[in-house]
C-alpha cells in the first residue's frame, strides 16, 4: 500500500497520517479482494513525499481518479483540514521491480526494437495492463517520505 503524505511534517507525523489513511482506506474498501490480500499476506508500505503544496495534492489525487485507482484520504483536523494522507494499494507487479523490471531496464533487453514497439512488449509481458504501467509510472515520480 502507498501513501502520499505531505514532505513538510516530521517523520513521526508522517507515519500518523499513512495510518490514518489506512483506517480510511480500511472503511471504504474493506471487503475488496484486493484489500483482504493486502490485509493478510502483503502488509508491506510505502510513504512517498507527495510535495508540499495541496495543489500538487490535489492533482495527485485527481489522477487517482482520473485513473480509476481505488484509494481514500484523510484530512488532518489539526491542520485546518488540510489534505494529509492520500492512500492507494497497488499489485506486486507495480512494485516489485526485481520481478517486474521498469522500463528502462526491460528496454535494453529489445534493442532491436523501437522505443514504442519495446514499450507495448513491456505492458503486455511485464505490466499485464495499461492500468499497471500508468500506476507503475505515477509511483515512480515520488521519492522516499
Amino acid at each position: 500500500m502507498y501513501f502520499l503524505i505531505m514532505r513538510n511534517m516530521t517523520p513521526i507525523q508522517n507515519g500518523i497520517q499513512a495510518l490514518h489513511g489506512i483506517v480510511e482506506y480500511a472503511l471504504k474498501y474493506f471487503d475488496n479482494g484486493d484489500f483482504q490480500n493486502f490485509a493478510r499476506h502483503g502488509k508491506t508500505v510505502r510513504l512517498l513525499n507527495g510535495g508540499t503544496s495541496i495543489q500538487m495534492f490535489d492533482e495527485n489525487l485527481q489522477w487517482l481518479i482520473d485513473n480509476n485507482v481505488n484509494h481514500a484520504t484523510f484530512s488532518e483536523p489539526n491542520f485546518n483540514g488540510s489534505l494529509t494522507a492520500i492512500a492507494f494499494l497497488a499489485s506486486p507487479i507495480v512494485h516489485d521491480r526485481d520481478v517486474y523490471p521498469n522500463f528502462d531496464v526491460f528496454k535494453k533487453q529489445y534493442n532491436n526494437l523501437t522505443e514504442e514497439e519495446a514499450y507495448v512488449v513491456w505492458v503486455e509481458q511485464i505490466m499485464l495492463t495499461e492500468y499497471n504501467s500508468n500506476l507503475r509510472m505515477f509511483i515512480n515520480k515520488f521519492k522516499s517520505a
